[in-house]
């Protein structure tokens, strides 16, 4: 093998050792992920179903690694901002109107 053959095998090698670190890290991220997303829907669907709108907005932000909680806690916050301004309530109010909200809007019989 020449020289050029010799330079090109080890920066595949090097390149090749590079992926597998990456891919590590990767199913690594995405077990945490997967954890968190998993308690995370059974705190926030508990919250939401007592009507705690506050507590669900907390336990989204606190959790950082689940995607579903990223989702979550924006869709929550950007629907209890237009319906709050929807109706011209003061911030205060805005959790109450929430909560009443969520209760008419429960599916029945659960």
């Amino acid at each position: 093998m020449g020289k050029p053959a010799l330079v090109v095998v080890i920066i595949l090698f090097i390149l090749s050792i590079y992926s597998f670190g990456v891919m590590i890290d990767r199913a690594l991220m995405y077990s945490a992920a997967r954890k968190q997303s998993r308690v995370f829907v059974q705190q926030v669907a508990g919250a939401l179903k007592d009507g705690k709108l506050d507590e669900a907005i907390a336990i989204a932000e606190r959790n950082k690694k689940s995607h579903i909680a990223k989702v979550v806690a924006t869709g929550l916050f950007r629907v209890s901002v237009r319906f709050a301004a929807s109706f011209g309530l003061r911030r205060h109010r805005r959790r109450q109107a929430w909560s009443r909200a969520l209760r008419r809007h429960r599916p029945r019989g659960k």
